[in-house]
């Protein structure tokens, strides 16, 4: 069993809008070009095609994005090789949002190339990385009015076992929060440092007790750097 990790929702400061390099290339979970990359897929299961994402300003901007849901990262909790990391959603919209499930997730590398990975969701997927009993990957369906916050969870190892290839390190994440929305760039405030697994766990989204009021994705950075609780 593995140590239990502080997993309360205290966030960080939202990341700053980031440029998008030039998009060339293909990329593997060992940051490496890859002139063939996987395309298989099991169920419940993604891997990473390789294929350069082309980011738009829309994609990072602190407006309210067109699909009325805001992304941001929060504060990575590390124990002993093993990684969580919260993903915030606000409903900065005037209508109320439903959110089916879990979010769709690709991990980038500094070029904004997908890595060649395993992202997994799902109890026994995610029991495959870490047994933690606070995760929950129950997949719900859940509907959040104006102002209203979500959160779901990044699982994974930073172990390096293979010898053979190099540790792969995310620098992004593309995210789409639910079916049929458009994907959001979030940077992390760390790497997603996994190491040799190649594996990424996703647990579905569950309602936060956060709020941001009159519709407005909070928390957002205070002047100094520090983050903003919503009452």
């Amino acid at each position: 069993m593995v140590a239990a990790l502080a997993l309360g929702c205290e966030t960080a400061p939202r990341p700053a809008a980031a440029s998008a390099p030039p998009n060339t290339g293909t990329s593997t979970g060992t940051g490496t070009p890859n002139p063939n990359p996987s395309t298989t897929s099991t169920p419940g299961i993604s891997v990473g095609d390789g294929i350069p994402v082309d980011v738009t300003p829309s994609a990072t901007s602190e407006a309210c994005p067109a699909s009325g849901l805001t992304l941001w990262a929060e504060q990575t909790e590390a124990a002993m090789g093993l990684r969580v990391m919260s993903i915030a959603l606000a409903n900065c919209d005037t209508r109320a949002h439903t959110l089916d499930g879990y979010p769709t997730v690709r991990v980038l590398d500094q070029d904004h190339r997908p890595l060649d990975i395993q992202v997994g969701t799902g109890k026994a997927f995610i029991d495959s990385i870490a047994l933690i009993e606070s995760l929950d990957a129950t997949p719900h369906r859940l509907t959040l009015q104006p102002g209203r916050q979500a959160r779901a969870r990044l699982v994974w190892r930073n172990t390096v076992d293979d010898i053979t290839r190099s540790a792969a390190n995310g620098s992004y994440l593309d995210i789409s929060p639910t079916t049929g929305t458009d994907r959001q760039l979030v940077r992390p405030d760390g790497p997603v440092d996994l190491g040799t697994t190649g594996r990424l766990g996703v647990t579905s989204w569950t309602a936060s007790a956060d709020r941001s009021p009159g519709a407005v994705p909070l928390p957002r950075p205070a002047p100094d750097g520090s983050s903003v609780r919503v009452p």
